[in-house]
C-alpha cells in the first residue's frame, strides 16, 4: 500500500512540474510576443514619418 501511495505521490509531483513549466514557457512566450509588438509598432511608427 505504501508503495502505490509514493507511486501516486511522484507521477503528481511529476505532472505539476510539467505542467507547471509549460505554464512558465508560454507566458514567457506571450512575454516574448509581446514584446516584439510593441518595438515593431514603434519602430514602424517612427519609419513611417
Amino acid at each position: 500500500m505504501k508503495e502505490l501511495l509514493i507511486q501516486i505521490a511522484w507521477a503528481f509531483v511529476t505532472v505539476w512540474a510539467i505542467s507547471a513549466m509549460g505554464i512558465m514557457l508560454f507566458s514567457f512566450w506571450l512575454t516574448v510576443e509581446e514584446i516584439k509588438r510593441r518595438i515593431e509598432v514603434r519602430f514602424g511608427k517612427e519609419d513611417e514619418r
